[in-house]
């Protein structure tokens, strides 16, 4: 006899705006609420998890690759990331660009690439 779970995952602008677990198990809410305000590209192909019936998201939410986003300062950081990049950008429309690469940068920051 296998599990039976539905999740409902609600984005809005690629931000992950709520999420609702509906199954016999129980769930880690703090994990749950520690993915809310996250952008999907954040969760590593939690789509296809969620809709591949044998695969349990929240076993998934418990792996390595998710260690961070649930680490208490992850947020505070990843805000300060994102300040930092809103800035240089910002930078670099109102004054240009003196280094040839940051545009380079900025497409591959666009297209999800940058290294």
């Amino acid at each position: 006899e296998g599990r039976s779970q539905c999740y409902n995952m609600v984005f809005n602008n690629g931000i992950l705006q709520s999420i609702t677990y509906i199954g016999q198990e129980s769930v880690s809410s703090h994990k749950l609420q520690g993915i809310l305000g996250l952008p999907f590209t954040y969760l590593n192909g939690i789509f296809e998890i969620a809709k591949d019936k044998k695969t349990d998201v929240m076993e998934f939410l418990q792996k390595t690759w998710s260690m961070a986003l649930f680490h208490d300062r992850f947020q505070s950081a990843r805000q300060k990331i994102n300040a930092f990049v809103f800035d240089w950008i910002q930078d670099i429309a109102a004054n240009g660009s003196k280094n040839p690469k940051d545009l380079e940068l900025l497409q591959q920051l666009y297209e999800g690439n940058a290294k």
